[in-house]
């Protein structure tokens, strides 16, 4: 979870689902990570699996995503080859926006 000054305006619940969608984003990364090892993942299936997520994410917890994509930390395009990344999300919840990288 997003260490902000965000967090203070969310109530017990939404603090909880904050952190259980920070805990999925880090799951998805490290799927990242291993396929990107095993497989040298271009931007297509890179997209393909973090559009799956985010669809999960919305209906489980019913918030709205602003983005959420993994970007090269080399080029910041999303072609990932082998190369060190960051998966980066911005979301609502309830009137809350947070952000968060990966």
């Amino acid at each position: 979870m997003a260490l902000s000054s965000r967090n203070s305006l969310l109530n017990r619940a939404e603090l909880k689902i904050s952190g259980l969608i920070a805990n999925k984003l880090f799951k998805l990364k490290i799927s990242l990570c291993k396929k990107n090892k095993l497989e040298s993942i271009g931007p297509k299936k890179s997209n393909k699996l973090i559009q799956k997520i985010k669809k999960q994410l919305i209906n489980e917890f019913s918030i709205k995503i602003e983005y959420l994509e993994c970007r090269n930390l080399i080029t910041l395009t999303t072609n990932l080859k082998d190369k060190p990344f960051k998966l980066f999300v911005a979301y609502h919840l309830n009137n809350v926006r947070l952000i968060d990288n990966f």
